[in-house]
């Protein structure tokens, strides 16, 4: 990653609660060319990759459970199951 990687705080984001888990769903944006999810613990870490080069933030995660990411069209979704 660029040591000159923006850190974003304003990407739209919603989480929910349900009796199964926890769901958060990020909207990363038309403009992103590539995306990657690291999960750490109770952080996932997201990459962004795009015309202007890298940008990366944090999302904090449930301490417990097993966590599941996928990205359709733009639109990142990480499910936490079994807390």
């Amino acid at each position: 990653m660029e040591p000159n990687a923006e850190i974003l705080s304003d990407v739209p984001m919603r989480r929910d609660e349900f009796e199964w888990g926890t769901r958060i769903v990020v909207d990363l944006g038309p403009w992103v060319d590539n995306a990657s999810v690291d999960l750490l613990d109770d952080v996932a870490l997201i990459v962004l990759e795009h015309g202007n080069g890298q940008s990366q933030f944090e999302l904090e995660l449930p301490e417990t459970g097993e966590a599941d990411t996928f990205i359709t069209n733009g639109v990142l979704t990480i499910e936490v199951r079994g807390q």
